[in-house]
């Protein structure tokens, strides 16, 4: 059983961020984690894990809601600490140097991301672009397309910081709600708490009817054919598409269980080509009939021969 200060230990630990600089690589670590290797599910994960272990564990609370709302007043200071110093800009990184670490490592790491990687971005195929790869584009420009390769690091580090941002408005969010509704749930029958926590996390997204493999293809068939487009730019268009999917979309798994998308671009990444355009074709083959019915449906109620 966790208590209040634990719940408010936990919450600390999640807004907290140690960054270090390695001088020797010249990149940056969160946590003791190296930036580059921080996806989008790298903080959402202790956030799942805290509303889990919360919703098990309110019914033990008698306050409920004081603790609710004081748990959110901490993520708000943490946020707002973000937002106060644009941490969506390059600015931002100039807010938090003096509170950056700096280690000389002696651990060598091979770099993920190069100027020249970066530059040939448009000739990758789409299940090797991510997020971080669309963060650098997207400063390319402004540092002159990273001839000075350290400014890629800082580039890495913002991205990492603003996953991190996005994962405590995820979870203020949610708590608000729960704020909401705490008097309406059973938190003593962990069944009703349950669904509704996974009720919340499918809230205002889409859910379609195919299994990730087959939603993933789906979305490569719409993105081919020109079908859907988010930019000009073919590398950023396949990213941002992604970011999109992930965002806005759940799948359906073989046992009927409605699941979040996450990684979508790494599932035809599974496939050689040739498993990869039969799986394609199958797709194809099942929007084709689903079609050809809607077309017949259509013909047939407004007596079209």
């Amino acid at each position: 059983m966790e208590t209040r200060t634990d719940f408010i230990d936990r919450i600390k630990r999640i807004c907290a961020v140690n960054i270090t600089f390695d001088g020797k690589q010249k990149q940056y670590l969160i946590n003791d984690v190296w930036a580059d290797e921080i996806e989008g599910e790298y903080f959402k994960n202790d956030v799942y894990d805290l509303e889990d272990t919360l919703m098990e564990n309110l019914r033990f609370v008698s306050r409920k809601r004081e603790v609710i709302v004081e748990l959110c007043e901490l993520l708000q200071q943490k946020i707002a600490w973000y937002e106060a110093r644009a941490i969506t800009n390059l600015a931002f990184l100039d807010h938090i140097q003096s509170s950056v670490r700096e280690l000389y490592g002696s651990v060598s790491k091979k770099d993920k991301f190069t100027a020249a990687s970066i530059l040939q971005c448009d000739d990758n195929d789409a299940a090797e672009v991510d997020e971080i790869i669309y963060t650098l584009k997207r400063f390319e420009e402004e540092f002159d397309f990273y001839k000075n390769e350290e400014h890629i690091g800082k580039v890495i580090l913002l991205h990492a910081l603003h996953l991190h941002y996005k994962s405590l408005k995820a979870l203020c969010h949610f708590l608000l709600k729960l704020e909401k509704d705490v008097d309406t749930i059973d938190f003593d029958d962990l069944a009703s708490s349950g669904a509704y926590l996974k009720t919340q996390r499918q809230l205002g997204k889409c859910t379609l009817k195919f299994d990730k493999i087959t939603t993933s293809v789906f979305f490569s068939i719409l993105t081919e054919c020109d079908i859907i487009r988010m930019d000009h730019k073919e590398s950023l268009n396949k990213i941002k598409i992604q970011k999109f999917i992930e965002e806005n979309f759940n799948y359906t798994s073989d046992d009927g269980e409605v699941k979040p998308i996450h990684r979508i671009n790494k599932e035809n990444a599974k496939f050689n080509k040739g498993e990869y355009y039969q799986t394609q074709l199958k797709v194809l083959d099942q929007l084709i009939h689903l079609f050809e019915e809607n077309k017949a449906y259509v013909k047939r109620i407004n007596k079209i021969p």
